[in-house]
């Protein structure tokens, strides 16, 4: 059976650019029933968040779908940067979080505060999380620097160590993920 490249041109733009905000945006509503701080010292004292996981590759971007965020040093350690990009709904999503300090017009963005702000808001103590293989900058770099899959590839990994009972809001399952049921793709499965 052929596809519609256009439902397939929908759905990639709804992975690349609303998945991500609502994904956050369902995090921070259920905060509360976020792992506490208990279960995850715990889970770092047997078996560690600070060991690499495997995630598969979350999508190829298209740029076009972006904006430029903010810089941060590249991977070569030479005083270089490497431009972070965002897409606007996760932008608007970071305009309403009370953890992200929003730059005045002369700052510039910060990504990793950024991502910082969108992990408290989603985890108890993300500071115990997303550190060795895991931290920021790391995650910036498996991710072609881009917000959205940061955080996307930070919650996959919470969810790969925690499991569904100490993290029920996770992501679980198949990737990628089905749209939302009043999303038509026209029959569109994604492979």
């Amino acid at each position: 059976m052929a596809f519609d490249k256009s439902q397939k041109d929908k759905y990639d733009k709804w992975l690349q650019t609303e998945f991500a905000a609502a994904l956050v945006e369902r995090l921070s509503q259920a905060f509360e029933q976020s792992p506490t701080a208990e279960i995850i010292k715990k889970f770092n004292r047997e078996a560690g968040f600070g060991q690499w996981r495997y995630v598969p590759d979350l999508w190829i971007p298209k740029h076009n779908l972006l904006t430029r965020f903010g810089k941060v040093a590249d991977e070569t350690g030479k005083g270089g940067f490497t431009m972070v990009l965002a897409s606007s709904q996760l932008i608007a999503v970071l305009r309403k979080l009370k953890l992200y300090k929003w730059p005045s017009s002369a700052e510039k963005h910060d990504p990793t505060q950024a991502l910082n702000a969108l992990f408290r808001s989603s985890f108890r103590i993300p500071g115990l999380m997303f550190i060795g293989p895991n931290n920021p900058d790391m995650l910036f770099q498996t991710c072609d620097h881009i917000l959205d899959k940061a955080d996307v590839r930070a919650v996959i990994i919470a969810s790969k160590c925690l499991g569904p009972d100490r993290f029920p809001n996770g992501i679980y399952g198949l990737w990628p993920p089905d749209p939302p049921a009043d999303y038509h793709t026209a029959g569109f499965q994604p492979v």
